[in-house]
C-alpha cells in the first residue's frame, strides 16, 4: 500500500469525530457492564476486583476524552484591551448542490512525478501550510468600536480623488485588522518600485462635465495605451468579432436593454440600492440563516453595475452611459474607508464581497482609462485586500485573515489581477499564498475540480470559480487541469439542474477562456436560458428576475448585472495568457 493510500486510511481514523465516537462507544460498554453486574448473579462474586477494573476503565476514558477538549486561557492585565474570541460559522455563498468526489490532498510521490501539479509559482514550491490547529488566534479587539462611514450628501460637490475623512466620519464593521498591519500593507503597496509616487488630485470645478473634460485634457497630453485584454470592448469591429465567437443581434439587444434599465434605476447619489430592488431577502440557502445578507450591499451591486457598463466600453470618461458610470464610481470613492476598504455599510456576511466587487470595478476603470485620479484609492483598496488575506492558508473569507473559501477567493483574485493589469504592483507573496489555497480545495485526477472549503466535497460552481482563478493566475487553457474542469461544467450547462446565475457567471468566464467545443456548447445553452427569461415589457423591461439560487441576497440589480456580464463575455476579456499589453507578472505555468 503506497503513501497515498495509507494517508487516506489514517486521515479519517485520526479525526476528532472518529475518536469521540470510539470514546462514547466505550462509555456505553461500561454502562452495560455495570447494569449486568447489578442485575445478575455474576456481579456477586469478586465484587471488589470487578469494581476496580471498571473504575480504571472509566478513568482511562476520562483521560482520553480530555485530550479532545481545547481550553484557552489568558490573564488580561489591568486596563488592558478586551479579549474577544470569534467563532466563525460555516455559512457558504456557493452552491451545495449535487456534489462530486471530495477534495483530497496532493500525493508527495505524484507531485514529484509532476502528474498532479497543474501549475507552479516562481521561486520554487511554497512551503506546506502549518496544520490549521496552529493558526487559531485570540486577537485584541479594537480600542474603540467599529464605526460607519457616512457617504457625502448628494448636494455636496463630488471630488473623485479627494479622500478626506473628518473625525466624525463613521466606519462599517469589517474584518478589522490591527491598524499597524493595515498601515504597513498600505505603505508597502505605495512604496513598491513599480508604482509611481502617488499625488492625490481633485477637480477645481463643480460642473457636471468636469470629470470628462479634465480626463480628456490629460489624455491628449499623455496618450494612454489600454491593456490588450480590454481592447475588444471598444474595438470598431466589436460586433463582428463577437459574432465569430457565437454572439448575435439578440445578445446585443439584451445587453443594451439591461444597461438601459440599470441606468434608469440609479439613485441620485450614484449608487444602486440593493434593498430597494429586492436584495437582502433571507431564503435560507443551503439551510443557513445569513441574517438577510445583501440588504446593505450597495457598494457590491454598484460595483457589478459598473462592471456591466464597463464591459461594453462605457467609462467615466466616454460612452453613452458615461454619466451613470461617473456617478457610480464617485459613490464608491466617497464610501472608501480610512483603511482602504470599499465595503460601505455592509455587514459581516457581505463585507468582503462588497469590497472585492467594488475594488474590481475601480480596477477595471483604471485599466480602461489610465485615470491617475484612481491610482491612490485603488492602491489603498488593494492594500486592504492584501492585509486581510489569510497568511497561512492564502484565502479570504468574512473576517480579517480568516481561513478562506473559494467563493470569496474568486472576487479578491479578480480584483487583484485587474489591478495588476492596470499597473498596480501586487507582491509575489500574495500569489504564492493564492496558489497554496487553490491547492487545498482542489481534487480530481488533474486537480481541476474544486470545493468550497478544504476537505469539503467539490461542486460545479466552485469548480467554475476555481477555473477562472487558475486562468487569472496563469494556467494555460489547453492543460489537463483546465480540461478536467471544463468536462465537469459541461455535465451541467445552463438550463439544466437548479438555476444558479452565480454558477453561470463563473462558468461563462471559464469556458470562454477554454474556447472550442467547451465554449460552443456552453454559450448556446446560456443564450437560450438568458434570452428567454429577460423582462421585455413594463418598468422592469431589460432586467432579470432574481429567482435563481443566491439571487435573493443581491436582488434585481445583482441578477441583471450578472446576466448582462454573461452576455458581454464575447468581448469583455481576451484570453489572459500571453496577451500583448498585459502588464502583469503573474506566474505562468502548467502541467
Amino acid at each position: 500500500m503506497d503513501a497515498w493510500s495509507l494517508y487516506g486510511l489514517w486521515n479519517p481514523l485520526a479525526g476528532a469525530g472518529f475518536l469521540l465516537g470510539l470514546l462514547w462507544l466505550t462509555l456505553a460498554g461500561i454502562g452495560v457492564a455495570l447494569l449486568v453486574l447489578v442485575t445478575t448473579r455474576w456481579g456477586r462474586s469478586r465484587v471488589v476486583e470487578k469494581c476496580l477494573v471498571l473504575s480504571a476503565l472509566i478513568h482511562v476514558w476520562l483521560a482520553v476524552f480530555s485530550t479532545t477538549v481545547t481550553i484557552a486561557t489568558f490573564s488580561p492585565t489591568a486596563g488592558g484591551p478586551e479579549i474577544r474570541v470569534l467563532l466563525a460559522g460555516d455559512e457558504s455563498p456557493e452552491d451545495k448542490g449535487a456534489s462530486l468526489p471530495p477534495a483530497a490532498p496532493v500525493s508527495p510521490e505524484k507531485k514529484a512525478a509532476g502528474k498532479d501539479e497543474p501549475w507552479k509559482v516562481p521561486g520554487g514550491q511554497p512551503q506546506a501550510p502549518r496544520p490549521r490547529a496552529e493558526t487559531a488566534r485570540v486577537e485584541p479587539a479594537a480600542a474603540q468600536p467599529p464605526n460607519r462611514q457616512t457617504p457625502a450628501p448628494v448636494s455636496a460637490p463630488i471630488r473623485p480623488a479627494a479622500l478626506e475623512h473628518s473625525s466624525a466620519a463613521k466606519m462599517p464593521p469589517s474584518p478589522r485588522s490591527p491598524p499597524s498591519d493595515i498601515q504597513a500593507a498600505i505603505r508597502e503597496a505605495k512604496s513598491a518600485p513599480d508604482n509611481p509616487p502617488i499625488e492625490p488630485r481633485e477637480y477645481s470645478t463643480k460642473a457636471p462635465g468636469a470629470w470628462k473634460a479634465a480626463s480628456r485634457e490629460r489624455a491628449r497630453a499623455a496618450p494612454y495605451r489600454v491593456p490588450e485584454i480590454y481592447r475588444l470592448r471598444t474595438a470598431p469591429d466589436r460586433a463582428g468579432q463577437a459574432a465569430s465567437l457565437g454572439s448575435n443581434p439578440r445578445c446585443e439587444a439584451a445587453v443594451a436593454a439591461a444597461l438601459k434599465w440599470l441606468a434608469a434605476n440609479q439613485e441620485p447619489d450614484g449608487r444602486w440600492n440593493a434593498r430597494k430592488h429586492g436584495g437582502g431577502r433571507e431564503t435560507m440557502e443551503a439551510g443557513r440563516d445569513r441574517l438577510g445578507a445583501g440588504g446593505s450591499a450597495d457598494t457590491a451591486v454598484t460595483g457589478l453595475a459598473l462592471l456591466a457598463f464597463t464591459a461594453s466600453g462605457n467609462t467615466h470618461r466616454d460612452g453613452p452611459h458615461q454619466p451613470a458610470v461617473r456617478g457610480g464610481l464617485q459613490y464608491l470613492l466617497r464610501c472608501q474607508g480610512q483603511d482602504g476598504n470599499l465595503a460601505g455599510q455592509a455587514e459581516t456576511f457581505e463585507f468582503m464581497y462588497c469590497h472585492g466587487m467594488a475594488t474590481l470595478a475601480v480596477a477595471e476603470l483604471f485599466g480602461m482609462t489610465g485615470d491617475e485620479d484612481l491610482r491612490e484609492p485603488l492602491t489603498r483598496a488593494v492594500a486592504y485586500t492584501l492585509a486581510v488575506q489569510d497568511p497561512i492558508g492564502g484565502g479570504w473569507r468574512y473576517r480579517f485573515r480568516e481561513p478562506g473559501d473559494t467563493s470569496q477567493f474568486g472576487w479578491q483574485i479578480m480584483a487583484l489581477k485587474s489591478a495588476q493589469v492596470a499597473g498596480i504592483r501586487i507582491p509575489e507573496q500574495a500569489w504564492h499564498r493564492a496558489a497554496l489555497f487553490l491547492d487545498t480545495v482542489s481534487a480530481g485526477n488533474y486537480r481541476g475540480l474544486a470545493a468550497y472549503r478544504p476537505g469539503e466535497p467539490v461542486t460545479r460552481p466552485m469548480t467554475a470559480e476555481a477555473l477562472v482563478c487558475r486562468v487569472f493566475l496563469g494556467l494555460a487553457p489547453d492543460t489537463p487541469t483546465a480540461r478536467e474542469a471544463g468536462d465537469s461544467l459541461l455535465a451541467e450547462i445552463p438550463g439544466e439542474g437548479y438555476p444558479n446565475l452565480y454558477y453561470w457567471y463563473y462558468g461563462t468566464l471559464g469556458m470562454f477562456q477554454l474556447r472550442g467545443a467547451y465554449w460552443d456548447r456552453w454559450t448556446k445553452a446560456l443564450q437560450q436560458t438568458l434570452l428567454t427569461t429577460q423582462r421585455t415589457a413594463g418598468p422592469l423591461a431589460g432586467s432579470w428576475d432574481p429567482n435563481t439560487r443566491w439571487d435573493s441576497y443581491g436582488g434585481r440589480v445583482y441578477s441583471t448585472a450578472l446576466s448582462a456580464l454573461c452576455l458581454e463575455s464575447f468581448y469583455r476579456f481576451l484570453p489572459f495568457r500571453g496577451r500583448e499589453g498585459d502588464r502583469s507578472d503573474l506566474p505562468r505555468s502548467g502541467p
